[in-house]
């Protein structure tokens, strides 16, 4: 029971302060990971991420953070799971943390014989480091099927106008046929933007435009 107590007290902290600072970092920069109303690429099994070694999704908190991310793909694995795949991490790539919780079959409680419970293996809260797809090379990828393209998000007089007159204004990245996340760049001063045309509607992209 010590030793447990000591790894909670020690680990959780810590795990969970990097959840809350990642989570925070994407909303500074402009990225908010459970919120995107425009159309992005379609891979089979959906948008949310999933483990492209074993095909199982993520859970939970892992899902916002791998969101938070700047990659398009939803595919990701470990350092391992690519070479296993025959593959490799690109040098100088940078993993993302997630989280997953761990049982200690090894420091098992069994409960009082009189309850007839069966015996009880704590967790303890561990993370492990994840690249994404794009970050790897010699990976066969599954095909995917770019989003239609709608009509023509339609001009907002008014927010136009508010956009003109912004003082100071950063660069404006806005009509890249590839760009598919909408985030703020502080190293270049810059707004990047999905294209108009992907938005589903025009509140939805003022609403993610303009500060």
């Amino acid at each position: 029971m010590a030793y447990r107590n000591h790894r909670n007290a020690v680990s959780r902290p810590s795990i969970y302060q990097t959840v809350t600072d990642r989570i925070i970092s994407s909303l500074k920069a402009g990225v908010i990971p459970w919120e995107k109303p425009w159309k992005t690429p379609r891979y089979a099994g959906g948008p949310f991420p999933r483990n492209f070694y074993t095909g199982k999704p993520y859970r939970g908190i892992n899902v916002l953070l791998l969101w938070s991310s700047e990659y398009n793909s939803p595919f990701w694995l470990t350092f391992k799971q690519a070479q296993a795949l025959k593959g490799n991490v690109r040098k100088g790539e940078h993993g993302t943390q997630i989280i997953f919780y761990k049982q200690l079959p090894e420091y098992a409680k069994k409960d009082d014989e009189a309850t007839g419970e069966d015996e009880r293996m704590p967790f303890v809260l561990c993370h492990y480091t994840v690249f994404n797809v794009e970050q790897c090379d010699d990976l066969t990828l599954p095909e995917v099927s770019q989003p239609a393209i709608a009509p023509e998000v339609d001009q907002d007089e008014l927010c136009e106008g508010i956009v003109a007159e912004w003082e100071n204004r950063p660069a404006l990245h806005l009509n890249s046929p590839t760009e598919y996340r909408a985030y703020y760049r502080p190293s270049t001063d810059s707004v990047h933007m999905p294209a108009r045309n992907r938005f589903v509607d025009t509140p939805h992209y003022y609403s993610t435009f303009i500060p």
